[in-house]
């Protein structure tokens, strides 16, 4: 059993490797967890970009304030999200900054939508806690990444 938690956490080498760290079990977990977490992102807003769906006036309302500036940090925080996951994913030290830099974008967008575009209203209370939930996620990944590196695990 110890062996087993110390693989899913990447504690142990591979012997045919030649002492090199093998991917550790838990980061194919975020890897998809992550894959499968922004694609139901995107399907998501693109069955409200088509309208597939019929939304009240308060969530028709925010989607329609929403700027080519709030579509472009939207981006960029999904970009630096699946671009430090794939990082991660190759081992490379550069997931860290990646993902810190998409989690920092994201509490700012957070502040900056909940202040001048009404999401809290929109998302209620429900909607907050699974916010939070994913940061806490989110922050969890990092911490992990960045124990990681402090292992000399990614190159």
């Amino acid at each position: 059993m110890k062996g087993q938690m110390s693989d899913l956490h990447g504690d142990q080498s591979d012997s045919k490797s030649g002492g090199e760290s093998k991917r550790p079990a838990l980061v194919w977990i975020i890897f998809f967890f992550v894959m499968v977490s922004t694609g139901w992102s995107l399907l998501s807003l693109a069955i409200i970009h088509f309208n597939l769906i019929p939304l009240d006036d308060q969530t028709k309302a925010y989607f329609e304030s929403q700027s080519w500036f709030d579509v472009l940090y939207s981006v960029v925080i999904g970009l630096l999200n699946i671009g430090g996951t794939v990082m991660l994913f190759l081992m490379r030290k550069q997931a860290v900054k990646f993902l810190l830099l998409g989690f920092v974008i994201s509490i700012g967008s957070v502040v900056y939508q909940t202040v001048f575009k009404n999401w809290l209203a929109v998302v209620g209370i429900p909607g907050a806690i699974g916010a939070f939930i994913g940061y806490c996620i989110s922050l969890a990944i990092i911490l992990y990444a960045k124990s990681l590196l402090d292992k000399g695990m990614l190159r």
